[in-house]
């Protein structure tokens, strides 16, 4: 893969704001030269990943959450060695039962080669206030599938639908279940294109529940494995799908939606769609970078659509080096520092859609700038230094840059209103701030959910920018939104000192409220960037995150634990690294019970010793580490409500 490219222009990205209403907040400026244009060529689902892991040690399959407050509540619910969940806007991941339990999906293997022959969906079930769930030790499908999208239809029938990369075209395999059953019935969705279909989204709907609405885009011709080819003038078409009795048949296959034709875009790229519902309104989403972010609605689930532009994209159904000039760029926004004479201001392939209590939709999407100033590569450039996120809602006029609010961006953690990073960019094909999730309450205020880079946490290892999940909302339909608040902090991590170390990407949040709190799922591990694409990170466990936020997430928490530093208790590890056996020394200053716990790094208890009360003064406790693989661990010490922990090695 060319990863880097030379363009004309490099400038520094100052000011970057959309002439907008007062009320829209301001764009960080940045502290670094913007990063020249990377070529953006989507990788194939099937591409090997870089290097060789080992496989997963399942036998302690239930991990540990902790909630030191009320504020966030946090479980482990899956790992996985495939890393890329998405390559724009993540799928419908998490969904409410009927019985009150939270069901995710992800992407998953877990055989930890370059291979991933076990790949396919990784399906769990939890009630929101769990403190564990047991890790699923395997994939739905019967073959390699992946990118799954999950749906709860009525009477709690599960389904999930995925891409199957292991037939020939490629095709949507589905899986479904009752809540309460433990065997999945495995069919596959009817289609009729020549060249098979990819990365699907789908979502229930209707008024009774049944039925199932997906969407997927035809196989693009760089997928020559499969014989991908242009379709009725476009290289990958978005097509929309319908079922009225919860998959089982499908009414509608293959279908085009208005005004989603080769005359507007000359293709649509992978994931760069949503679809939400609410009783028989459907609404789809599209974000691709080179052409219009526009929104389709239906008001009777799913037989006739209506479109609205959010963003007119200044060239109509541009096709990868065809070739423009740069009074076709529309670059009329004079408040934007454009990093080439070439470059258009656009959407960075992720966003999402909600249906709000007046029935009205809200759009948010990812800010990017793209090029292709270079027409015989087969590829157009994006430029990974951008951040930012623009918000449309269907009471805005179509299409015009004054209407588009850039509503937030990476938080400036500082306050110097500077976006403080290092110049290597991790590549997520998307913007510092991207995979956005949007959540609405019955009184219309609207919670967005979205991963953004964080200006003072750097990976020691890679020295790349780590990113967090960031939450902020609004109550007045987009005309004004509250600072963005971390929620990836002291109190959701068991482990607070690794809060430095943690990466995280790939949000999806639970489209409506649950008991007042946002439920969402996310993708974490201890690097920036992945193996499958961009980077080429070595193949390394990634945790499935579930995580719950209550709606006034910007109040104080009340917290029940107290982190304190390890100086606090004279904490000490001897030997540390150590091989069987190692002695844990303390000091307590007032009596007290003591708990100490070692933990693995996926948050799995792996040892616990609950002492007796003991008395003010020092003690030590030997630990037999015998039977413990090498590694990393956390050894916890816990006494009147106060938490300190430290890294244990095992030689």
């Amino acid at each position: 893969m060319k990863i880097l490219k030379p363009i004309s222009l490099i400038v520094c990205m100052l000011a970057l704001l959309l002439p907008v209403s007062s009320f829209a907040q301001s764009k960080l400026k940045s502290s670094h030269k913007l990063q020249p244009a990377v070529d953006v060529r989507h990788p194939h689902p099937d591409a090997p990943m870089q290097g060789s892991a080992a496989a997963l040690n399942l036998d302690t399959p239930n991990p540990y959450a902790t909630a030191r407050g009320d504020n966030q509540k946090q479980v482990y619910i899956g790992e996985t060695y495939y890393p890329l969940q998405t390559n724009g806007s993540v799928q419908n991941r998490l969904v409410l039962n009927p019985n009150g339990s939270l069901s995710g999906t992800w992407t998953q293997s877990l055989e930890g080669t370059a291979a991933a022959t076990d790949r396919g969906t990784g399906f769990n079930t939890w009630m929101p206030d769990a403190v564990e769930a047991d890790f699923p030790v395997g994939r739905l499908e019967s073959l390699r599938c992946g990118w799954p999208a999950l749906a709860t239809i009525a009477g709690g029938l599960q389904s999930v639908i995925s891409h199957a990369t292991a037939t020939n075209p490629y095709s949507l395999n589905i899986m479904t279940k009752t809540e309460a059953a433990t065997e999945w019935t495995e069919t596959n969705a009817p289609f009729d294109t020549p060249t098979g279909i990819l990365w699907p989204k789908s979502i229930a709907g209707a008024a009774n529940g049944n039925s199932v609405h997906a969407i997927a885009v035809t196989t693009p011709t760089a997928f020559d494995t499969n014989g991908g080819a242009i379709y009725e003038g476009m290289d990958a078409k978005l097509l929309y799908y319908r079922s009225l009795n919860g998959g089982q048949t499908w009414d509608i296959t293959d279908q085009e939606l208005p005004g989603l034709d080769s005359t507007f875009y000359g293709g649509i790229s992978a994931d760069s769609y949503s679809i939400i519902s609410k009783g028989d309104i459907i609404v789809i989403g599209v974000f691709d970078s080179w052409g219009d972010v526009a929104m389709w609605k239906s008001l009777d689930n799913g037989s006739t659509w209506t479109k609205k532009i959010a963003k007119d994209f200044p060239i109509d159904g541009y096709r990868t080096d065809a070739g423009y000039t740069f009074e076709e760029t529309g670059m009329l926004y004079d408040s934007l520092t454009y990093p080439d004479s070439l470059a258009i201001f656009t959407c960075d392939g992720s966003g999402s859609v909600a249906i709000d209590a007046n029935d009205n939709v809200h759009m948010v999407f990812g800010d990017m700038f793209v090029v292709d100033n270079d027409l015989g590569d087969g590829n157009t450039s994006y430029y990974p230094g951008v951040s930012g996120m623009s918000y449309w809602n269907e009471t805005m006029e179509e299409g015009t840059a004054e209407t588009m609010e850039v509503i937030d961006d990476a938080l400036d953690r500082n306050g110097n209103d500077t976006l403080d990073i290092v110049a290597d960019i991790p590549i997520y094909f998307s913007s510092l701030t991207s995979f956005p999730s949007l959540v609405v309450d019955e009184e219309n205020t609207l919670y967005l959910v979205y991963s953004g880079i964080m200006e003072d946490f750097l990976d020691p290892v890679d020295n790349q920018n780590l990113r967090h999940i960031l939450v902020t909302k609004t109550s007045d339909m987009g005309a004004t939104w509250i600072e963005p608040y971390d929620v990836i902090n002291e109190e959701s991590l068991l482990f607070p000192e690794l809060l430095p170390t943690i990466e995280c990407v790939y949000s999806y949040a639970l489209p409506q409220l649950v008991n007042d709190r946002i439920h969402l799922t996310y993708q974490q591990d201890d690097r920036p960037g992945h193996s499958v694409s961009g980077d080429n990170d070595p193949i390394e466990p990634n945790n499935i995150i579930y995580l719950s936020v209550r709606k006034n997430f910007e109040e104080p928490p009340v917290a029940v634990e107290e982190i304190v530093l390890s100086e606090s208790f004279d904490l000490s590890i001897t030997p540390n690294p150590a091989k069987n056996q190692t002695l844990v020394n303390y000091t307590l200053i007032e009596s007290g019970d003591v708990e100490l716990s070692v933990f693995n790094i996926a948050g799995q208890q792996i040892m616990n010793h609950s002492l007796k009360n003991q008395s003010a003064g020092e003690y030590n406790q030997t630990l037999d580490l015998s039977n413990m693989a090498t590694g990393a661990y956390i050894l916890r010490f816990e006494t009147n409500n106060q938490v300190t922990s430290q890294k244990l090695i095992i030689e």
